[in-house]
């Protein structure tokens, strides 16, 4: 089964290709094969490889997508059509992708909503889970929370930009904020500003949350908590729940009636939140890389 040479970035004819792939396993899976994310940095040249498997009239069987997360690892997604899986292109894809990792860079694998396939396919190449991804599901009619004293929860305003970037690049250790990733993601009508909710105390940005509705991808329940920030020196004192459902309140006031998000398993705080707002598993991501000790 031929598959492209590995490529950096994907034109527009081709990030269509892909964007219909991934609309395809949705419809069949009810989830994610590769996440929007990757699509992102294959806009643009030097940021991911990818290596596609074409299939007829412009389409693709399957994609492999490569990136080099914090400088410590190879971190890949891949997905396969479904009426092409089961004839050995999932097991051709990872082996492309991994034969394409930089020197010295040990590979992880995300599996979504991972079944036998996928459990056979990782133990053929050593790899078992290191961490997992819980897909959360809730209802967006919540009862307000109000904010903690001397914190007022507000719209984006353009000047926010920069508060954001600070309070989420406090409060994450990957996957970071810029200007040019955010504008991005602003202009997006589906995640533009009027999907952000601010905490501001005493001039200063210090939480926000965003949402995103419509998915494009199809995935979840008409909407999605995209991120939720609280500046690590205000945690702990209600202002995520207050975020939360503000958040959750702006997708109800425009009749989206359900919403998913994700949170890291061991993240036991974050998962205690959103179960106090009615959140339920819907199903386990993990990543996998090789020494993996977790259960699937």
């Amino acid at each position: 089964m031929p598959l492209t040479p590995p490529v950096d970035h994907l034109d527009a004819a081709g990030l269509d290709a892909a964007r219909r792939l991934l609309e395809a396993v949705v419809a069949a899976d009810g989830h994610r094969g590769i996440g929007m994310g990757a699509l992102e940095l294959l806009a643009e040249p030097g940021r991911a490889v990818a290596i596609a498997a074409p299939g007829g009239s412009g389409e693709l069987d399957g994609l492999a997508v490569g990136t080099v997360r914090d400088g410590v690892a190879w971190s890949i997604e891949l997905t396969v059509r479904p009426e092409r899986r089961g004839h050995g292109l999932g097991r051709a894809l990872l082996t492309a992708i991994l034969a394409a990792a930089p020197d010295g860079l040990p590979p992880e694998v995300w599996a979504y909503r991972p079944g036998p396939a996928q459990h056979r396919l990782a133990a053929a190449f050593g790899l078992a889970p290191v961490r997992r991804l819980l897909h959360l599901r809730g209802g967006t009619a919540v009862q307000p929370v109000p904010a903690p004293p001397g914190v007022t929860l507000r719209g984006f305003a353009p000047g926010d930009q920069a508060g954001v970037i600070a309070v989420h690049n406090a409060a994450f250790t990957t996957e970071l904020l810029d200007d040019d990733l955010m504008a991005d993601r602003l202009a997006r009508s589906f995640m533009g500003p009027g999907n952000l909710v601010v905490a501001e105390a005493d001039g200063k940005i210090i939480g926000y949350a965003w949402m995103a509705s419509p998915r494009p991808d199809g995935e979840g329940e008409g909407g999605e908590l995209f991120l939720l920030a609280v500046h690590p020196e205000r945690g702990g004192g209600g202002l995520g729940r207050a975020l939360l459902a503000a958040g959750l309140g702006l997708l109800a006031g425009r009749g989206v009636d359900r919403a998913t998000l994700y949170v890291d398993g061991a993240n036991t705080p974050a998962v205690r939140l959103y179960e106090r707002l009615g959140f339920t598993l819907h199903h386990t991501d993990v990543l996998l890389a090789p020494g993996g000790t977790l259960s699937w």
